[in-house]
């Protein structure tokens, strides 16, 4: 019925995850199928969805958004990126070590002739996306995604930041500055010395 979908590192076939399809059966089974019994028993909708589904709405869209993404980088930028998916695997061997960081991901990545082209993070939250979002991509996962043996262009890898909330001043200060970073909110598409992307 291919209800469930078998997902793996764009540079890697280890480390396989599965996950629902469908985003209503992931709703269904998330929100619904566990309270069933209470539903019934008297407990209100508009109580269920306040007190567990509006909390963590925005971390259940997120995939969603996340796929989006990728799918605007397929149809946007497919000459500097033949295949287009995720990444994720172990942190630094000296962040595993200290036990600071066990594991890493990213949320968008581009690859061209076996090379990792670009990279990219999405934030699916009400609040601007600060500048750490940047400097974790620098400082830990693109470390990581070297370390597990990706190859990289000569060029570096093209930084792609989406938001559905905008970004932090000073995020928008350095996508103005730097040839290699774009950014882009969910609700604009407008080019601007401030935000270049689409």
């Amino acid at each position: 019925m291919q209800l469930v979908e078998k997902r793996s590192p764009l540079t890697s076939q280890r480390d396989t995850r599965y996950r629902l399809r469908d985003d209503f059966l992931r709703f269904w089974f998330r929100f619904v199928f566990p309270f069933q019994e209470s539903l019934r028993a008297g407990l209100r909708p508009t109580d269920h969805f306040d007190a567990e589904v509006a909390p963590a709405l925005p971390e259940h869209v997120a995939p969603v958004f996340e796929r989006a993404c990728r799918h605007w980088v397929r149809a946007t930028l497919g000459q500097k990126a033949t295949q287009v998916g995720s990444w994720w695997g172990r942190s630094l061997d000296r962040l595993r070590a200290e036990r600071a960081r066990g594991s890493e991901e990213i949320d968008v990545l581009g690859t061209a002739r076996s090379r990792v082209t670009l990279v990219g993070e999405c934030k699916w939250t009400r609040r601007r996306m600060p500048s750490a979002v940047l400097t974790d991509l620098e400082r830990f996962k693109l470390p990581a995604l070297r370390q597990a043996g990706a190859r990289f262009s000569a060029a570096g890898p093209e930084i792609l930041l989406f938001s559905k909330s905008g970004f932090e001043q000073s995020l928008i200060a350095q996508a103005a500055e730097r040839e290699d970073l774009r950014s882009s909110t969910s609700t604009s598409s407008s080019r601007s010395s401030a935000e270049r992307g689409a």
